[in-house]
């Protein structure tokens, strides 16, 4: 994995394919190799909900 700076920014592109349901998607900035004062906010997480598809696709125009 790449490493980042302090005020650095970095995009990770990644392909996937959820089912239906509830997903936790997680990034970690610290692999606890860097000694800190608080490790609390070292993980960013979201949930997203994935609904199933429709019944019908039209065909594309």
């Amino acid at each position: 994995m790449a490493s980042v700076e302090e005020d650095e920014n970095l995009t990770l592109t990644y392909t996937w394919m959820p089912g239906k349901g509830n997903h936790t998607i997680a990034a970690r900035a610290d692999d606890d190799e860097v000694e800190e004062i608080s490790e609390e906010n070292n993980v960013a997480e979201l949930i997203v909900q994935v609904a199933a598809p429709p019944a019908f696709f039209p065909p594309p125009v």
